[in-house]
């Protein structure tokens, strides 16, 4: 299943990207209360992962993207996206986290990545050229999911199966970016991403 597949809609309207951030965000901010409890069964759990690593909000970026007809469009509506869902991912923690309103002092960093997303968004839609500048960009896309990727599995290999799940959708993310592809950039760009995912693994894993 290609991310065009995946959302059935040929494009995505700001109404859609605005409920869509709202689930998220709201989705978000509720796990991320359940983890404020540090229950010693569900911490390391996979589902956790998306308030702190970007492999979901990598995976949501492309959707939006996937589903757009310009670079502009694509930049203003994954901007919204990101300026809406973040927020109220830390409004959701405010009546549990001890700190009250104090939690939005955690937001600064995810706000500079909103801001960031406006021009990462427009030159990330290039990747729905499937040529091999589109390469070039996924690229950096697959360097973060490597890296998350290897953080994940070093936390599954010493306590199984923590992070399964999480190491799972990296992959499967990664293999719906190839397969996006066809003929012999298929396989230059599967190349490269197992290169990728294998190196910085190891090397984290000995570092």
């Amino acid at each position: 299943m290609y991310l065009k597949q995946i959302v059935k809609k040929e494009e995505l309207s700001y109404k859609n990207i605005v409920l869509f951030a709202i689930i998220c965000g709201i989705a978000t901010g509720i796990i991320l209360d359940v983890e404020l409890y540090k229950i010693p069964s569900i911490m390391n759990n996979s589902l956790f992962n998306i308030g702190i690593c970007f492999e979901f909000w990598i995976f949501a970026t492309m959707i939006i993207i996937s589903r757009t007809k310009k670079p502009l469009e694509a930049a203003c509506k994954v901007f919204v996206y990101f300026l809406i869902s973040q927020p109220l991912v830390y409004l959701m923690k405010v009546p549990v986290d001890p700190r009250g309103w104090g939690v939005f002092v955690d937001y600064k960093g995810w706000f500079i990545w909103t801001l960031l997303t406006f021009p990462g968004a427009f030159i990330a839609w290039y990747t729905n050229k499937k040529n091999n500048m589109s390469i070039a960009i996924f690229m950096v896309a697959i360097l973060f999911l490597s890296y998350e990727f290897a953080q994940h599995f070093n936390v599954l290999i010493t306590d199984f199966p923590f992070q399964l799940i999480a190491c799972a959708f990296i992959l499967y993310q990664i293999a719906e970016y190839i397969m996006s592809f066809e003929g012999k950039r298929r396989i230059v760009f599967g190349i490269l991403s197992c290169v990728s995912i294998i190196a910085i693994t190891v090397l984290f894993l000995l570092g």
